[in-house]
């Protein structure tokens, strides 16, 4: 029967009866807002645990008892009240941050699918209802991410002079993800400490082939030289047709390592 033209009188109007609840149901839930209690919603990125405010308003008046959807991809959430107060307030914290960008967005949706289970028992209303688009809000998160200074010794026994390939290779990740960088001291909220040194390994018998080793130590500082990060990692090997160009080699994995698990790993363990 749902494909079928039902028609009523509505206020002295004939008016078909599907239509018309779809039509009203709709105008109805228009009339709903949901507000942040904030002009804009930011939280910090190595602290990133903060609770969140909305009010939901129906026809200029809070709305109570609604339950709210909040939906994110980028966070990691956590629902304080399941439904609005009776001034139309709901709250949800973010615990963590699972994807490393600035800029992140919230989109809340009311959830009427329990009320409707609970209000209705006619399969004909449910059907009618379920085609209907619930309205939901997005809203931008700004992620306040402090400012990096690094700095490095690393050293070669193949050369007296400091690389800076670790340094670089760091440098490059972190600006890659929103990330800044900076000089002054004064500026930095947290200072990148690396420290790499190689030694000579051996000459592998019967091929034109040598091999180097890479000891590095990568460490993060808080603005109270409280360190707050710190991962070693001995015998990153280097192999290549001499001496020197296996020190290099050992390096390049070294910079691999730092951006695909070193890095992922600390703001993984924010």
């Amino acid at each position: 029967y749902f494909n079928e033209s039902f028609i009523t009188d509505l206020n002295g109007r004939d008016v078909n009866l599907k239509s018309e609840i779809i039509s009203q149901f709709r105008s109805y839930m228009n009339n709903y807002l949901i507000n942040s209690t904030k002009d804009k919603i930011s939280i910090d990125l190595v602290h990133p645990k903060s609770k969140i405010n909305f009010q939901l308003m129906h026809n200029n008046k809070p709305a109570t008892n609604v339950a709210i959807d909040v939906i994110s991809k980028g966070f990691d959430l956590n629902t304080i009240s399941n439904q609005t107060d009776f001034k139309g307030f709901f709250s949800f914290s973010i615990n963590k941050i699972k994807e490393i960008e600035i800029h992140h967005s919230i989109e809340l949706a009311l959830n009427f699918k329990t009320w409707l289970n609970e209000a209705h028992t006619s399969e004909f209303i449910k059907s009618l209802f379920e085609k209907i688009t619930i309205p939901s809000f997005t809203f931008p998160v700004i992620i306040n991410a402090p400012n990096f200074r690094i700095s490095s010794t690393e050293k070669q026994y193949s050369n007296n002079s400091n690389r800076q390939d670790l340094l670089l290779a760091t440098q490059d990740k972190l600006t890659s993800i929103g990330m800044k960088i900076t000089e002054n001291e004064d500026e930095a909220q947290l200072h990148i400490v690396i420290n790499g040194e190689t030694k000579k390994g051996s000459h592998i018998i019967g091929h034109k082939m040598y091999t180097s080793f890479l000891k590095m130590t990568f460490q993060i500082y808080d603005q109270k030289s409280h360190l707050i990060f710190s991962k070693t990692i001995d015998d990153i090997k280097g192999i290549q047709l001499s001496y020197e160009k296996s020190e290099i080699n050992a390096y390049s994995k070294g910079k691999l390592i730092i951006k695909d698990q070193i890095i992922p790993e600390f703001f993984e363990n924010l």
